[in-house]
């Protein structure tokens, strides 16, 4: 009777053992998010699974179509972003990984800065200064700059969920959410929409 007690206690404590050593998605989305804080998409895109959503694409193609300037900004955001896991539902091979971000909102620096561009590229305009491509990258960069340091960036708090498959090559992300790139961009995204939004709001209005 002692060594059949024994020997149930033992088994119990090695399925106690081997369901705490089951590999869980946690990490995947831990380097992720470290990968986030590094602007570094190589890293990022390791950590998706092979068939991921091609709409999110546009999410690691920011590098490439932002003006240096804009993206050492985002860079400096990215590093300041904070992060918690908050839960993990698995489900099988399937997971969701809830993750709390804390990050900065270039929001009303955005604001601000394409008012002040707008008018300095009309007063160009007006002079006859030259207004070639590259001069009004240089002056969009210079005002971003200039707002960018002279602005006391509040932050934004954020719950998201991010979908994970267990793999041959263990667990990745298979779906990230779409809030995730005003993480991405520290809200610049959604500042773009709301002026796009406002602009078309004044056409209308002048229309009618």
């Amino acid at each position: 009777m002692k060594k059949l007690g024994m020997f149930c206690l033992t088994l119990l404590l090695c399925v106690s053992l081997f369901g705490c050593s089951k590999p869980k998605p946690d990490p995947v989305v831990t380097s992720f998010c470290d990968a986030m804080q590094q602007y570094d998409f190589e890293a990022m895109k390791a950590c998706m699974t092979a068939d991921w959503d091609e709409s999110q694409d546009d999410l690691f193609s920011e590098e490439e179509e932002m003006e240096e300037e804009s993206m050492l900004i985002l860079k400096e955001c990215a590093a300041k972003m904070t992060y918690e896991i908050e839960s993990s539902e698995v489900t099988d091979d399937t997971a969701n990984v809830t993750v709390s971000f804390t990050y900065q909102d270039l929001s009303p620096v955005l604001t601000n800065v394409m008012g002040e561009y707008i008018q300095q590229a009309f007063a160009m305009a007006f002079t006859g200064a030259g207004a070639d491509e590259e001069t009004m990258s240089t002056l969009f960069d210079t005002i971003f700059r200039e707002q960018y340091d002279a602005a006391e960036l509040t932050t934004i708090t954020e719950s998201m969920t991010f979908g994970c498959e267990n793999t041959e090559e263990g667990w990745k992300i298979a779906t990230i959410p779409e809030e995730f790139v005003d993480v991405a961009t520290a809200n610049m995204v959604q500042a773009l929409e709301d002026l796009a939004s406002d602009m078309n709001w004044a056409e209308t209005e002048e229309a009618e």
